[in-house]
């Protein structure tokens, strides 16, 4: 911040020089915002932090769709084409099913963790599949509505950290702990990371039909050591996942954790 000889504030902003002006109301002096470019060409946009991006083919184009976790937005543009918000306005709140993504919140931080944006992208359609809705879900954004569909986690009594909530659909499958992790798609199922503090940090599947779980590594109650090679994943122990990707050529997912 500044302060002039007139005593005028200035401060910077997230990308802009700002003031109050006598009536008390904030102007931008200068700069624009690290969203900003909405509807323009790509290339001219700004973006705060890209935390994932995924790519697929809407039949004639390629297009590119961005997680920017520092403006809480997740944003598409085709290739050498002009970039939009999919979802988020830049607050962090639980959005609604009825109104479209792209003039709502998401849902990024709960229960004190702040997490970055992972998502998977249908490479066939471009329906985006994460965890922002409510943190306790997994959602999709349906291309034609623009709107959240919830896939996972609208059970009652079944917890995604309990052995018995494998092969149980979506509808059936409660969410808890720290908001689900989605790192990629294999087409058929979505591979997603959850995790609670110091237990039961796991690597579930979803199948983008019905949302039934599967397990791939993790054991419940369990924050141990990392597991020795050839360990069964779904006896083995894991940690916070940075990363984790869909191997199309060797029908593997790999992944990084610490």
């Amino acid at each position: 911040a500044y302060v002039d000889a007139n005593g005028k504030i200035y401060y910077s902003e997230r990308g802009r020089i700002r003031t109050v002006d006598q009536d008390g109301k904030i102007r931008t002096v200068m700069g624009s915002g690290y969203s900003s470019g909405d509807g323009g060409a790509a290339t001219s946009a700004r973006f705060g932090g890209i935390t994932d991006l995924k790519l697929w083919n809407d039949g004639t184009h390629d297009r590119v769709v961005v997680g920017d976790s520092a403006e809480y937005r997740i944003r598409e543009f085709e290739i050498g084409g002009n970039v939009q918000t999919v979802a988020g306005t830049g607050a962090n709140s639980i959005p609604d099913t009825v109104s479209p993504a792209a003039n709502q919140p998401i849902y990024l931080h709960t229960g004190g963790e702040i997490a970055d944006i992972r998502f998977a992208v249908d490479p066939s359609n471009g329906t985006i599949y994460c965890g922002y809705r409510d943190g306790q879900k997994i959602s999709k954004i349906d291309r034609s509505t623009g709107k959240w569909v919830d896939l996972v986690g609208t059970g009652g009594s079944t917890y995604w950290d309990d052995p018995a909530a494998d092969g149980k659909t979506g509808s059936q499958v409660l969410l808890n702990g720290y908001l689900p992790q989605i790192v990629d798609s294999d087409g058929t199922r979505l591979y997603s990371f959850h995790g609670k503090y110091l237990s039961s940090s796991m690597l579930k599947t979803y199948a983008v039909a019905d949302g039934t779980q599967g397990a791939l590594v993790g054991v419940q109650g369990s924050y141990g050591p990392l597991p020795a090679d050839g360990t069964p994943g779904t006896s083995a122990t894991i940690r916070s996942l940075r990363s984790g990707v869909w191997d199309a050529y060797a029908s593997r997912f790999a992944f990084i954790i610490d």
